[in-house]
């Protein structure tokens, strides 16, 4: 982690605590999806939730944290910046998890539907190169 309250860095980067260091944002002019994550991370931790269903919540900071882990097994599975990465889940708190942990990664986010049968699959996954999916058991 960089300076006190600074955002974190993605797995595999600098630390954008770094003065030394280009900004994550430097040229252009916005935040990427895993900076406002973090930020909403460091402006509200524990004190507002993201809902997934009646009996599911869960905070920013849970989130974030979720997301990290997830980016980390990335990582550790070959996903660099560019790699097409396979989202077959249905419409629940794990997807979040998935984009963010691909935003941290610079990976490409190739959302499947769970109503496709396998071939379909197979042809989307072929045609856009997509080397690692991210399903439910």
């Amino acid at each position: 982690m960089g300076a006190a309250g600074s955002v974190p860095s993605r797995p595999g980067s600098p630390d954008p605590g770094d003065p030394a260091q280009p900004s994550a944002t430097a040229g252009r002019g916005r935040l990427d999806a895993w900076h406002v994550l973090q930020h909403a991370r460091v402006q509200h931790g524990s004190s507002l939730a993201v809902v997934d269903g009646p009996d599911r919540l869960i905070t920013y900071e849970a989130l974030a944290q979720r997301a990290a882990a997830l980016a980390g097994a990335l990582w550790g599975a070959g996903v660099r910046r560019g790699t097409r990465v396979g989202v077959l889940l249905r419409n629940h708190m794990e997807v979040l998890e998935a984009h963010y942990a691909c935003a941290a990664l610079h990976a490409v986010v190739v959302n499947l539907n769970v109503a496709l049968v396998p071939r379909e699959l197979a042809f989307i996954l072929q045609d856009c190169g997509a080397e690692v999916v991210i399903s439910a058991r």
